[in-house]
Order: structure tokens, then C-alpha cells, then sequence
């Protein structure tokens, strides 16, 4: 209520608002939201439920369907799917395969960023008292490496990337 109240707010001024989101959120809340909230960017890090769950500790049901409906609706332009890149988890062919094939069948124009893995990541662990996940840190991926991800997105239907 309270980030609705302070978007709604911020559209009387005329400021153009961005919400970065997993919508793992009730609908009611995300269609109540949604005429104060410009552009959306939804991350999708891991598509099978069971590695979600595993690994986020939520289902991600309610995400894929918030996905789902959002790019079956009149807003379907102003959001962004975006997967961040983590070694051995979300940077899977099969991963990649299986999010570009149900967002493109949602929408054929969807927009799609893979975002590279940050070693930086590593320093936040400490602060907040978390075990890092990876005994040696990864580094980000090649040029080349980001290319082949990209190649599989669009063999599963993937047409507008977004790129750094």
C-alpha cells in the first residue's frame, strides 16, 4: 500500500516510475499497482519449480502466472524479462531455453535482457552475515560467452534483446 500510495504520488507530479520486481506478489496488489508503474523489469532467474523453490524458497508459480498475464495484457510493451547470470544456476542452456520459450509465446516482442554475472556480488555476503555460494569467485562472462546465451534466447523465440 505503501509504494502504491508513493508511485501514485509520483504520477501527479508527472515522474515516470520503473519497479524492478520477481512479481512474486498477490494479483490484486500487482493490478492495483499497475496504472501508477510506467515500466516494469521482471526477473525470471530459474524456470523449473523445484530449483526455484530450492534455491529462492518460493514457488514460482505466482511469478511465471503474473508473468503470463502481464504479457497477455495491454501493458505487455512496457515491461522487461530479465535473467541474471549465475554460474552453474540460472546460466543453463536449458534454463535460458525454457524462460525465452514461455515468455515468447506470451508475447512474440518481448523484450529480454541476460544480465552478466557481478563478482561484486561477493562483498554484500559478509555484510550481511551469508555464506557466498561460491567457494572461488566466478568472473564475468566473455563477450563470447554472452553471445552464445544470446544465440540460444533466440532460437526459443527471443527478437528484442537488451544489452549493456
Amino acid at each position: 500500500d505503501f509504494l502504491i500510495e508513493v508511485f501514485q504520488k509520483l504520477k501527479e507530479k508527472g515522474i515516470h516510475t520503473t519497479i524492478e520486481t520477481s512479481l512474486f506478489v498477490k494479483r490484486e496488489i500487482l493490478e492495483k499497482a499497475l496504472p501508477y508503474i510506467d515500466h516494469l523489469y521482471v526477473d525470471i532467474k530459474l524456470f523449473d519449480a523445484e530449483k526455484h523453490k530450492q534455491y529462492t524458497g518460493v514457488d514460482n508459480h505466482i511469478i511465471l502466472d503474473n508473468v503470463a498475464w502481464l504479457l497477455h495484457s495491454d501493458r505487455k510493451k512496457d515491461v522487461t524479462i530479465r535473467t541474471p547470470l549465475i554460474p552453474k544456476l540460472t546460466a543453463r542452456p536449458d534454463n535460458i531455453a525454457a524462460i525465452s520459450t514461455f515468455i515468447s509465446n506470451c508475447y512474440s516482442k518481448v523484450r529480454y535482457e541476460l544480465l552478466n554475472y557481478n563478482p561484486l556480488a561477493k562483498a554484500k555476503y559478509s555484510y550481511l552475515d551469508m555464506e557466498y555460494c561460491f567457494n572461488e569467485n566466478p568472473k564475468l562472462y566473455t563477450n563470447e560467452q554472452m553471445e552464445q546465451f544470446y544465440a540460444i534466447a533466440q532460437t526459443h523465440g527471443i527478437q528484442q534483446f537488451i544489452k549493456e
